[in-house]
């Protein structure tokens, strides 16, 4: 053959041949190179193939090869776009199709049209990509290249999806999978199989979108394409989303995230933040999402994707709505729709079209709100998208409200609720049939209004077990508790129109189940090995992530007491945020891979019968609140009755009650250069008028009740801003105004429910007593200037300068404050002498042999955390306390800092540290500041350190609910110990005792700022 060409072309073109044919396989190696080192789709290897790639064009080019140096070109371009750098791509591709047309090969025409068309599309040009497209099918065609004809096809589906039309492009899609199975080509299948699922998840078909996300995971693994993957797994995350499995959603993102990671591929990390931004924003925590929102679109610039960026300003938008922040929102909807409008995004511009008109309704332009509406709805029905226009009807329903068309409104709500069941969507089920019911409501048909929301309760209930870890639980129990309170008040509105007592039992049933629910579930978790047959890895990322938070913290801690850079802190505290964040999802994770946790029942509210028979006795009496829009309740529970009183709205209840805590609390205020004569009088002033406002809340909250006040024991289960109300304070509401305070003629408990006081007892029922009585962790070491430092080690000594011990008045405030509050340069961590006084005073009452006391350096996080503790029946920290109300995994006290030899340690106890402690004591006083506080979360109460040591075994907690005083606290802690241990008396009765004498001390400290912050929660017997 070689000869026979020699032959024709002459000797001088047989050397010729020979010298390209040379020139030919240094090219060939160096592409295959390239193709070995980028097989994987990792980002690195990728990147060192690109030298390979264009060795090889060189090669190429001079060797006259067009062919080969076009497959070169291309194959750099398409890294380029795979790493987000578009432009790149684009100047390889177009170099590409110069060459095609110079040489008129009509095969590498095909190859380079199909790569251009999507880049084209994602540049948000769509028109171009359209040509390329059309024009390489066409061209393919012609040629009979099934492959470039498949990609063609693909590409000419992906246009008509970007314009809205997904039934067309359903139609190419399956066109293409014929030709991809045909040519037995794995990966194009694979990618087609994806395309599919995102047309169907888009027409709500969530059955089909999950049949062909399936296959194409299956395929891109068997491809061995790690991009492929993480893109299939975030498109199920958000399929996740659409039916409320939220659970499920994270996972796939989290498996997601370190693959794109690995490829560089940071369009598809984008899109997976921005899935982790929605969940957080559907779970009612639209900060956090925006924080996700803002890292995603850093990535969508990064990269120029004009399209994504827009879809993320729109998801930006709705949490700033969400959060009132509304002229961010318009400005946000607006730039994205100018963008999407630019590109032909109509589907995306719908949606928007319906967000801009909430915020017209907002500011109270109806008309307008509902003109863009019906535009949207318009673009919905047009492209078939019966999701988004369940959605839209929904609004235009509210809409249709605000005018005061209620029938009309319940028309339309209803039609958008048979959207949501043509589509599957769960959520949205729940949602319209709320909106149905408070219409129903409105309206006069209260039987109808109460059977729709039992339906949409119901719903939530399945959707809710789908969520694993109790924070996220909480998170969702606090978006759909506005079921639970108009169920309430509907029940109470039955009860009051036909006189039917039963619905008052009905209305406390539903209280007590919409109530603390993540907590009841927690407690039931709490006595089963959750992590047995739990991968290893994620047992570990958990253990790692938890030592990390720890350092954080630590160094937080620091930084508040040596001067440094507000961009160190804030860096510091970004570190912590998203730390805290993913241990969350991590323990989501644990409890949603755990069999254990699979297996485990979870526990079921009480009814009201078993409360009276379980829980109650006949000395308590039980007061539930249920705080409301428009009417707030509170039940009177006995063994043998229950009564019902309509209070005040939620926001008339809560301003009094936050009002009663600013003057309470008012020595607590700094006041910047305030003398301390003005501190004196503003105090008085505050003290007097206490008394005038806390009488009237009194009357408010207690006042109904009143008669129902016989019993010695008052058990509270607040809601609202009363949890963070001392009701030991109040005076008793009677119309005196020297009234003596309620503490005086009744024991105060207070549950996050009943229910789950009820499951404590049940867990820790036939639990053998502590053998020891009782541990005590007391003036810790905090402050490098401590004199305790300063006399021990060479390392003090050798200080170039030691600051001098600090000394601490009476007033000092047992204080650490909030994250927030950690100032640079503040002495927030002084040394509590008060809190020595207060460990001697209380190991005095028991003999040497019952007690253990860790003073000085041994307070520290070790002996906190020392299986030695579960030893005890009673365990004390008399320290300072941590309060993060944003993230309150992150609460806690703080213990030793420095070592004997003065070297810094973590000496922080965080609520994590808390969760995964096993004690056997009967009470943990905390007795520090604010440490009964913590997140309010709707419905669920606030997550605070006190759960925690109820998940970690303590059946009740002694806990406070504002900066206490030291000196104050150490003599109210000895009064509170000799009862206790010296004269018998039960906790919630001790500290009763030590309250009342404290209260009739004929000084300040009579004053409640002194004794009413420290309540008593859980278990009273």
């Amino acid at each position: 053959m070689c000869c026979a060409i020699w032959i024709v072309l002459g000797s001088s073109s047989a050397d010729t041949f020979l010298i390209n044919a040379q020139k030919r396989l240094p090219a060939e190696k160096a592409f295959a190179e390239g193709e070995k080192l980028c097989s994987s789709g990792e980002a690195e290897p990728c990147r060192l193939a690109i030298t390979k790639y264009e060795q090889a064009a060189t090669l190429s080019q001079s060797s006259g090869d067009h062919e080969q140096e076009g497959r070169a070109l291309r194959a750099i371009g398409q890294i380029y776009s795979r790493l987000g750098e578009s432009r790149r791509a684009l100047d390889y591709f177009l170099r590409s199709q110069r060459l095609c047309q110079s040489m008129a090969s009509v095969s590498c025409e095909v190859a380079t049209r199909n790569e251009l068309s999507p880049l084209y599309l994602f540049l948000g040009e769509t028109e171009k990509a359209w040509e390329h497209c059309i024009e390489a099918l066409k061209l393919s065609r012609e040629l009979r290249d099934q492959r470039g004809e498949a990609q063609a096809l693909n590409n000419v589906g992906e246009v008509y999806y970007f314009r809205g039309d997904r039934e067309k492009a359903l139609e190419q899609y399956q066109q293409a999978l014929l030709l991809w199975k045909k040519l037995d080509d794995v990966k194009g299948e694979a990618q087609t199989f994806l395309y599919l699922g995102y047309s169907y998840a888009d027409l709500s078909n969530t059955h089909n979108a999950a049949e062909n996300y399936a296959q194409a995971l299956a395929l891109f693994k068997t491809a061995n394409d790690i991009r492929g993957e993480a893109l299939t797994l975030t498109a199920i995350g958000h399929l996740h989303i659409s039916e409320g499995n939220t659970q499920e959603a994270l996972k796939h993102y989290d498996r997601a995230t370190p693959l794109f990671h690995r490829t560089g591929d940071r369009l598809g990390e984008a899109r997976a933040l921005n899935g982790l931004g929605f969940i957080y924003y559907e779970f009612g925590d639209p900060k956090r999402a925006i924080e996700y929102y803002h890292q995603a679109r850093r990535l969508f610039q990064e990269i120029g994707y004009k399209s994504a960026e827009a879809s993320n300003l729109h998801l930006l938008a709705q949490a700033h709505y969400a959060m009132g922040d509304y002229a961010s929102a318009l400005r946000d909807y607006q730039e994205s729709l100018t963008t999407l409008r630019s590109i032909g995004d109509e589907r995306t511009e719908a949606y928007l079209l319906a967000q801009i008109a909430m915020i017209h309704a907002s500011s109270g332009d109806i008309r307008n709100a509902l003109n863009d509406c019906q535009q949207a709805l318009a673009i919905n029905r047009k492209l078939k998208d019966r999701y988004d226009e369940s959605y839209t009807l929904s609004d235009i329903a509210y809409l249709q409200e605000r005018l005061g068309e209620k029938k009309q409104a319940l028309n339309t709500y209803t039609e958008a609720f048979e959207s949501t069941k043509a589509t599957a969507d769960r959520p949205g089920q729940s949602l319209m049939l709320y909106n149905i019911a408070r219409v129903s409501r409105d309206l006069g048909n209260l039987d109808q209004a109460r059977s729709r929301i039992e339906d949409a309760l119901e719903i939530n209930d399945t959707l809710r077990e789908k969520v694993s870890g109790e924070e996220m639980r909480a998170l969702y129990s606090a978006t759909v508790h506005q079921l639970y309170d108009f169920y309430v008040d509907l029940l109470m509105r039955l009860s009051t129109s036909r006189k039917d007592e039963s619905f008052v039992v009905k209305a406390f049933e539903a209280s007590e189940r919409g109530r603390a629910r993540s907590l009841l579930e927690a407690l039931a978790e709490a006595r089963e090995n959750i992590r047995e047959g739990v991968d290893p890895t994620l047992l570990q990322r958990e253990r790692d992530l938890r030592r990390r938070m720890s350092e954080l913290t630590a160094q937080r801690v620091q930084l508040a007491e040596d001067e440094t850079s507000a961009k160190k802190v804030a860096d510091l505290e970004k570190q912590l945020y998203e730390t805290a964040t993913e241990y969350q999802q991590v323990q989501g994770h644990i409890r949603a891979s755990s069999p254990r946790y699979a297996a485990l029942v979870q526990p079921v509210p009480l009814s009201l019968q078993q409360v009276q028979q379980k829980v109650m006795d006949a000395e308590t009496l039980l007061l539930q609140y249920a705080l409301g829009e428009e009417h707030s309740y509170v039940w009177a529970v006995t063994q043998g009755s229950i009564k019902s009183f309509e209070l005040p709205p939620r926001a008339e209840i809560e301003r009094a009650a936050r009002h009663v805590y600013e003057l309470l609390t008012a020595r607590n205020l700094p006041v910047k250069d305030e003398t301390a004569q003005q501190r004196q009088s503003r105090i008085r002033v505050a003290d007097e008028e206490f008394k005038r406002v806390a009488t009237a809340l009194a009357q408010m909250i207690l006042g109904p009740v009143a008669s129902e006040l016989r019993q010695k024991r008052i058990a509270i289960v607040a809601d609202g801003a009363l949890q963070y109300l001392p009701f030991a304070a109040l005076p008793s509401p009677d119309k005196s105004q020297e009234a003596s305070p309620l503490i005086v003629e009744h024991e105060i408990v207070l549950l996050p429910s009943v229910s789950a006081l009820w499951l404590m007892r049940e867990e820790l029922r036939g639990r053998p007593p502590a053998s020891k009585t009782i541990a005590i962790l007391a003036d810790a070491v905090f402050d490098r200037g401590d004199a305790r430092l300063a006399a021990t080690t060479a390392v003090s000594r050798n200080r170039s300068r030691a600051a001098p011990a600090i000394a601490v008045a009476a007033t000092e405030n047992r204080a650490l404050r909030t994250f927030e509050g950690l100032a640079q340069g503040s002495a927030i961590s002084r040394r509590l002498p008060f809190s020595r006084r207060e460990a001697d005073a209380i190991v005095a009452l028991v003999p040497a042999k019952e007690a253990m006391v860790a003073l000085d350096f041994r307070a520290n996080r070790a002996t906190a955390t020392s299986p030695e503790l579960s030893q005890y029946r009673y365990i004390h920290f008399a320290t300072h306390g941590l309060l993060n109300s944003e993230q309150p995994e992150l609460s806690g006290i703080l213990l030793s800092t420095y070592d004997q030899l003065g070297k810094r340690q973590n000496g922080f106890l965080q609520l994590h540290d808390v969760y995964n402690l096993k004690l056997s004591a009967d009470l943990v006083v905390l007795s520090a500041c604010e440490t009964a506080l913590g997140k309010d979360i709707k419905g669920e109460g606030l997550i605070s350190l006190t759960r925690g040591f109820m998940y970690a075994g303590v059946p009740r907690v002694i806990a406070s609910l504002w900066q206490v005083d030291d000196g104050a606290t150490a003599e109210l802690m000895e009064t509170f110990y000799k009862a206790m241990l010296s004269e018998g008396k039960r906790p919630a009765e001790a500290l009763r005792s030590a309250q009342i004498r404290m209260w009739q001390h004929h000084n300040q400290l009579s004053s409640p700022y002194y004794w009413a912050a420290f309540t008593l929660q859980g278990e009273w017997k």
